[in-house]
């Protein structure tokens, strides 16, 4: 029997419940449960929201081109494409796009022309060299814009090197049709790399959900006979993500439907999939994961499991993390060092407030979840 409540709460926190409604609606069992009513609403309501953001943003990329600027598309409506008649039911929150860093200013002042505003505004060139994102809002649409300024981030030496395997993207670029409208996307081989290392990035932070794995899996199957298998391996070799790789698809061919293959024998497939299901859609299902994934990624990144100060001191390592911890979400602060204080404050105050609303057992739940995540780091030897 299936707990149909259990399936949609799931479906909601992966962000899939549109797919797992309309591959379900002819099922008489879900149709007759009391959520499949509110289920199909939101459904719908969601459905029609990715329409009308799918719509303006290939308005907007059009226009983009006009103003002589060809950014590369990412992630959103290429991966939309994978789901055939059900594009419309896989959610995309934001489109993201990458740019030559000679061509911010062009895209900042259009986009802010057109009624978005950014999350950092008067970006410096030095900010440029280690600034991932900008991220757009606008209050006249619920589309939102990430201009990437590289792929991955420079935050730890794993995604520094992961850029250097999409140094030539503006050259190797390919052009896909969408409804009549032309984009420019990473070659088949390209994106299928940067979907895998997308999700082995969050791996070492927050996590991610199964909605990636979809995509990821979608667009190998897909371009199997296109993608280049040997690049991805070496380039997963090179960074230490064959066996993540091997247990995603063993993941896909158990309990996704796939008959993909895979080079090598699978680690630990199960224990990925339960740190899969755990997450959420980005990781921050829980507050607790949401606070250990600053643990987790200190570990990561500085190859440090433990504090001198014990567990408290992995807390109040988490809170109080060095300066350069914040320079993707305050650049400005390499310029105005004395923000961090501002930041130190924001950081414990938001601290104390989640642990009251989960009766002062954060610290407790943070450690418990960030030690679980970090063990799943060290079976894939990444730490």
């Amino acid at each position: 029997p299936v707990d149909w409540g259990n399936v949609v709460s799931i479906a909601k926190s992966h962000k899939i419940l549109p797919l797992i409604v309309q591959s379900e609606i002819d099922n008489a069992d879900f149709a007759s449960h009391k959520v499949f009513a509110p289920a199909t609403d939101l459904t719908l309501n969601q459905a029609v929201s990715q329409i009308r953001r799918t719509e303006f943003f290939k308005y907007f990329y059009s226009e983009i081109n006009k103003q002589g600027v060809f950014p590369i598309v990412l992630k959103g409506i290429v991966c939309r494409e994978l789901y055939g008649e059900f594009s419309d039911y896989r959610i995309s929150g934001d489109e993201d796009i990458l740019v030559k860093k000679d061509d911010f200013e062009k895209i900042d002042k259009f986009l802010k022309s057109k009624g978005f505003y950014p999350d950092k505004d008067n970006v410096s060139e030095k900010q440029k060299s280690f600034l991932q994102e900008v991220t757009y809002t606008s209050d006249n649409t619920d589309l939102r814009i990430e201009v990437h300024l590289n792929l991955m981030g420079t935050e730890d030496e794993l995604r520094i090197k992961m850029n250097t395997f999409f140094e030539d993207v503006f050259d190797s670029y390919c052009e896909t049709i969408s409804d009549n409208s032309k984009i420019r996307t990473l070659n088949n081989t390209q994106q299928l790399l940067f979907l895998i290392f997308h999700a082995l990035k969050h791996l070492t932070v927050t996590g991610f959900g199964i909605r990636m794995v979809c995509d990821i899996l979608l667009y190998y199957e897909k371009y199997e006979k296109e993608i280049d298998l040997d690049f991805i391996y070496d380039a997963l070799e090179k960074i230490g993500g064959v066996s993540f790789f091997d247990d995603l698809i063993y993941i896909g061919n158990e309990y996704l439907g796939f008959s993909l293959m895979a080079r090598n024998r699978e680690n630990c497939p199960e224990d990925l999939l339960d740190d899969i299901l755990e997450s959420g859609i980005y990781g921050n299902f829980t507050q607790a994961r949401r606070t250990s994934a600053h643990m987790v990624h200190m570990a990561f990144s500085e190859r440090k499991i433990s504090s001198r100060l014990g567990k408290v001191g992995l807390i109040f390592d988490t809170i109080f993390p060095e300066k350069e911890k914040f320079r993707d979400a305050c650049p400005e602060i390499d310029e105005k060092p004395w923000l961090i204080v501002s930041e130190y404050f924001k950081r414990a105050g938001r601290f104390i407030a989640h642990s009251r609303e989960i009766k002062n057992n954060l610290a407790l739940e943070s450690i418990k979840a960030g030690e679980k995540r970090i063990e799943l780091l060290k079976k894939y030897k990444l730490l």
